[in-house]
């Protein structure tokens, strides 16, 4: 590019945006990274998208594995306490294989 040509290609700030004014080019350039991100960098962005396990624990009265805070499925019992009998929980399951 020669010098005038230089001098009638400016750059403008208008909301924020970027917008080069030339005689025969107007219009709105997008944002375009500086840098290739590393691979280090995009593990550490997605570091927290990750998978966890399930926490289970052991039900106080059978000992069967459970999820914590949540009613054990073998014997109905939830902090050592009777919530639901085994016979409402024969119904709920007859109930849900038939649907």
């Amino acid at each position: 590019m020669t010098s005038v040509q230089i001098n009638d290609f400016k750059k403008k700030r208008c909301n924020e945006s970027i917008y080069f004014v030339n005689k025969h080019l107007i219009g709105k350039i997008m944002a375009v990274p500086k840098r290739k991100t590393t691979p280090s960098k995009r593990k550490m962005r997605r570091s927290h998208l990750g998978l966890s396990s399930a926490n289970f624990v052991e039900c106080p009265n059978c000992g069967e594995l459970k999820l914590s805070h949540h009613i054990c499925s073998s014997c109905g019992y939830y902090n050592k306490k009777s919530i639901v009998t085994m016979q409402n929980l024969d119904e709920n399951n007859e109930l849900d294989s038939d649907n």
